[in-house]
C-alpha cells in the first residue's frame, strides 16, 4: 500500500465524517448555552462523549462549558482559529488536544477552522514516521511541509490522516527520517529539510 492508497482510503472512510460532525454544533450556533455545554462536555451528535475527551475531568468539562459561555462574545468576534485556540489553551487543566477539539467544535459555528496542522498525540507520531526530527518541538506543519500525497487534504482532514493512518506508515516500511523509498517505483522520495 503506498502513502497515496492511505489517502483514498482515508477520504473514502473518513473523508465527510469529521464535517458531518461539526455540522451538529453548527446547528446550535444561535444557543449559546446549549451550544457550550456541547463544546464543553465533548458531546457528540449521538449524546455520547468524544472518545478524545474520555478521560479528562468533570471538573475542567464543567470549567470549559463555562469559560466558553462567558466568553461565547469575545469568541464570536475572532476572525482566525488561532486566536481561539490560543485563548482556550490558557484555561487551567487543559490539554492541547482538548483545546484543539473544542477549538475546532466551536469554530466551526463562527467559520474559524485551522489552516495549519497541528499535531499533538497520535497525529505527532503519524509526522514523525513521514517526516522525521523535522517536528521535534513542534505542534503544528504547514501543509506544504507534508509529502506532496497529502495536499489534497484540508489542514483538518492531515491532522486526522496522521492519527488515524501512523501504524500504517510504519507498515509501509517508511523509515523515520526525511526521504524513503516508494516500494511499488523504488523512487526515492525526500522532503524539505
Amino acid at each position: 500500500m503506498t502513502l497515496k492508497n492511505l489517502v483514498n482510503d482515508f477520504l473514502k472512510q473518513y473523508g465527510e465524517q469529521k464535517e458531518e460532525e461539526l455540522k451538529f454544533y453548527q446547528c446550535y450556533k444561535d444557543d449559546p448555552k446549549t451550544l457550550c455545554y456541547l463544546v464543553g462536555w465533548a458531546k457528540k451528535s449521538n449524546g455520547k462523549t468524544h472518545p478524545h475527551q474520555y478521560r479528562i475531568s468533570t471538573s475542567v468539562k464543567s470549567y470549559l462549558e463555562k469559560f466558553l459561555f462567558e466568553n461565547f462574545n469575545t469568541i464570536q468576534k475572532l476572525t482566525e482559529f488561532d486566536d481561539l485556540l490560543n485563548l482556550l489553551v490558557r484555561i487551567k487543566g487543559m490539554k492541547q488536544l482538548t483545546a484543539f477539539d473544542a477549538a475546532t467544535r466551536i469554530g466551526v459555528c463562527f467559520k474559524l477552522s485551522p489552516k495549519k496542522v497541528y499535531i499533538h498525540r497520535g497525529a505527532y507520531k503519524g509526522a514523525k514516521v513521514l517526516l522525521g526530527n523535522k517536528i521535534r518541538g513542534r505542534n503544528f506543519l504547514y501543509m506544504h511541509e507534508l509529502p506532496p500525497e497529502l495536499q489534497t487534504l484540508t489542514p483538518l482532514q492531515a491532522e486526522d490522516f496522521l492519527c488515524i493512518y501512523k501504524d500504517d506508515f510504519l507498515k509501509m516500511g517508511i523509515p523515520t527520517k526525511s526521504c524513503y523509498v516508494e516500494s511499488q517505483t523504488k523512487t526515492t522520495i525526500c522532503y524539505n529539510q
